[in-house]
């Protein structure tokens, strides 16, 4: 039987330890778990600012919804069959985790735009300890 040295194994652990940590560095902008709100439309614009945890400590929503003059039912522009379409922010409840919601209404195209940090200065230099965004999907019927 094979004895490992104490000293050698102990860096060798230290060392995948603090590589994985490096590997892993995040930074969350919005998990949602504040600035909660809501909007419903057929056609038309809503702008938000919620103010909250998010990075910046604020966050701009401007959804759309049907932005065409000839969304009215009757088959033309882009919502024929005069159908809503919403986002939701949601912070979390005991059995729900905190989410944003953008649903569409059968043959509508809403968008949705998230801003941050509006009202006050934002020095956040992402390129120097991140080298990806990644965007967690719960579910998605498209």
């Amino acid at each position: 039987m094979k004895h490992i040295n104490f000293a050698k194994l102990t860096l060798a652990l230290a060392a995948v330890l603090v590589i994985s940590n490096l590997a892993a560095a995040q930074l969350t902008i919005d998990d949602f778990s504040t600035g909660a709100y809501s909007s419903t439309l057929k056609t038309g614009s809503n702008t938000h600012t919620a103010t909250g945890s998010m990075l910046g400590d604020s966050r701009l929503t401007l959804f759309v919804s049907c932005p065409s003059a000839h969304c009215a039912g009757g088959g033309k522009g882009l919502n024929p069959f005069d159908q809503p379409s919403s986002f939701t922010a949601k912070v979390a409840t005991k059995s729900t985790p905190s989410i944003l919601i953008l649903e569409s209404g059968y043959m509508t195209y809403p968008f949705l735009d998230l801003g941050y940090g509006y009202g006050s200065p934002m020095d956040v230099n992402l390129s120097s300890s991140y080298d990806r965004i990644r965007l967690n999907f719960y579910g998605s019927n498209h």
